[in-house]
This record gives C-alpha cells, structure tokens and sequence, in this order.
C-alpha cells in the first residue's frame, strides 16, 4: 500500500484501527508492502509502527529502491542521466526543482531567501542535509538522481518528456510532476518481488492508493482499492474504492474485503 494520502492521515499518522488489522494481518502470515515516493529512512518510524520485519517489503522513491523492511536493499532502478536531467531541464523551465538522489535532495532554485526556508524546513524535520545549488545551466556532475520533483507544474508536459520517461501528476501535497526513468514505477518493483520468488503471485496482491504515482499498480493488478479522493481515472481503474485517509478507508476497506471472503487471513 501507497504512504501519503493512503494509510496514512492528513497528520501524516497511522490511524490504530488501521494499525492493528495490518499488524493482525502480518501475524497470520499476510506479506505487507510499503510503497511510497518517499526515501526508506523516512518510511522506518512506520516499517517500526506496523512490527514489519524481514519477510516484508519497502519500496521507496516510487519504485527506484525496493528494500526488506529490516533494512536490506533488494533492487535498485535505473536512475536519470546527467543528459537526461539536461533535456528534463530545458524542456521543462522551471523556477524550482527538487532532485531525489540516494544520500539527499538537491534543490535549484532562484531564491536564496527561499533555499534558506527549504533548507531550515528540512533540518526541522531531521531529514539529510541537502545541498542548494543556484540554477544556470550547470547540473551538479557528482550525484545519481533518481527522481526529479517540480512543484506548481502547468498540465502542459511536452510530447517527448511523456514517451521518454515515466511521468506523474501528483496531487497529495500539493500539485506537482515527478519524473523517473522510464519503466520505473511502483509496479515495476512489484513485478521483480514476484519475479524473484519473493512474493507468489501478482494476483494475490491487494494494492491500496491515492494518486498518479500509483497508476501502474492500477492498471496492471486485478484487486486495487483507491481512496475516495483519489483521481476519477484511477478510481475507475480500481477493483473497489474506499473512504479517504482522514475517515480510515483502509481499515473499512479491509474489513469489507473480509467480509466478501476476498481476504482468507484475517480473524480478528
């Protein structure tokens, strides 16, 4: 299941309902995946939360890393070229992007006023110090970037950025585009958890999400559920929708799969 706007509240909490039937769920034998656009440090305080150990799986930065939740990396994506960065660059102007590497975020930006902000936000919250870099033309050479991040985006994506990439239009926090390489997403991680015998089936696999970012998931697995306040496009993909974040639509979701005999473990 997706992180933001899915499991987790709008306070960025698992609600206990929630918590528990996934941890009942666990304990039956039932394997749980995380799957976020987030780094793996930054899932560990819910990996901890749901007890999620070595026969369960993260995958963060939608799709880039899979990891066992004890901490061991299992799959790494193809992450974006310097080249790639370059033509994401010029095609896309952009007073403000994000770069996710594997160690920290770099931001460019035009504002020092602004970087400072980023920069004291981040430290607040205890994430990895990044480096701010000022945008003229010049792509720091010495990073790996796995996902570019631009904010307050228009729904004008040029043509060639579309067929070469994966691209995202993701609305939970905000309107903004990621863009990974392409044949990277959260389902192309799945797909090599079964690949490689770590999970049975794809066909076994109940997938929860909210947004753009889980859209592959959506299209590719035959039981999904989307959150109420998730696109009309995904939701129409969805097997079933729920009730959003805010109102536990995981646990109400879980509950009525039980109850139609769709989940076979749960006996709580």
């Amino acid at each position: 299941m997706d992180l933001d706007g899915t499991l987790l509240d709008s306070k960025k909490n698992i609600p206990e309902e929630a918590k528990r039937v996934i941890i009942d769920l666990k304990n039956k034998g039932v394997i749980i995946i995380l799957a976020s656009g987030r780094h793996f440090n930054e899932m560990d305080r819910y990996i901890k939360e749901l007890e999620l150990g070595f026969n369960h799986f993260a995958i963060s930065c939608d799709g880039i890393y899979t990891y066992r939740c004890d901490g061991t990396k299992l799959f790494t994506g193809n992450s974006l070229t310097k080249s790639d960065i370059e033509v994401i660059s010029k095609q896309i102007p952009s007073k403000d992007i994000l770069f996710f590497t594997s160690s920290s975020d770099f931001r460019i930006c035009h504002s020092f006023v602004r970087s400072l902000i980023y920069r004291l936000k981040f430290l607040k919250a205890r994430r990895s110090i990044f480096n701010v870099f000022y945008r003229n033309n010049r792509i720091p050479s010495n990073i790996e970037v796995e996902k570019i991040r631009i904010d307050n985006i228009s729904n004008s994506i040029p043509a060639t950025i579309r067929s070469n990439y994966t691209v995202h239009l993701v609305q939970t926090d905000g309107y903004r585009m990621e863009i990974l390489n392409k044949g990277v997403n959260k389902f192309s991680a799945v797909e090599k958890l079964c690949k490689h015998k770590y999970i049975n089936s794809l066909h076994q696999l109940l997938y929860f999400g909210n947004d753009d970012n889980d859209r592959e998931c959506f299209e590719n697995l035959k039981y999904t559920i989307a959150m109420q306040d998730a696109p009309e496009d995904l939701k129409r993909l969805a097997y079933k929708t729920t009730e959003d974040s805010d109102h536990n639509g995981v646990y109400k979701a879980i509950i009525k799969m039980y109850k139609d005999n769709k989940i076979l473990f749960y006996g709580s």
